[in-house]
């Protein structure tokens, strides 16, 4: 709607490539911590851009952004269903949902030895109870380096 932008700019007169910069640029205030806030979980960003699309953003590019970021994108932290904390890993796209995680906190919150859990598959925690993401959460509630374990993902 051009709320934001030098010399007042509206749909008309902003380029595909302006509109696509913005919900990315947007995506990352919302989800990158401030010294005054807490950065959004992916979930409440993306749900932020889907309420304003056609508003504040172009409904079909807001719409495809996403689709192809997905509700869990590689390198967001997750609460699995027994309290166990993981960082995802790998999504495919025909199985956005049920994500590769790779669990480095236990069910009370202390450091384990990591292994990965692919979501995809019929898989059983201890209680042999099915696998699921309960929710995400924000990566400065606890001291976890994301770009260390994606980035030994990686190797």
């Amino acid at each position: 709607d051009g709320t934001g932008y030098p010399q007042g700019l509206v749909d008309k007169d902003l380029s595909m490539y302006n509109k696509i910069v913005t919900i990315a640029d947007v995506f990352d205030a919302l989800t990158s911590d401030r010294i005054y806030k807490k950065g959004e979980t992916v979930e409440s960003a993306l749900q932020i851009i889907h309420n304003h699309r056609g508003t504040a953003f172009d409904p079909v590019i807001a719409t495809q952004f996403i689709e192809e970021i997905g509700i869990y994108p590689l390198g967001t932290l997750v609460e699995l269903h027994n309290g166990e904390i993981g960082i995802v890993m790998h999504t495919s796209p025909e199985k956005r949902l049920r994500p590769w995680i790779k669990v480095v906190l236990d069910n009370n919150h202390k450091p384990i030895e990591p292994h990965l859990i692919d979501l995809s598959k019929p898989d059983t925690d201890k209680e042999g109870m099915p696998y699921w993401i309960k929710m995400s959460h924000n990566p400065s509630n606890f001291d976890i380096d994301l770009l260390k374990h994606v980035h030994k993902q990686l190797e």
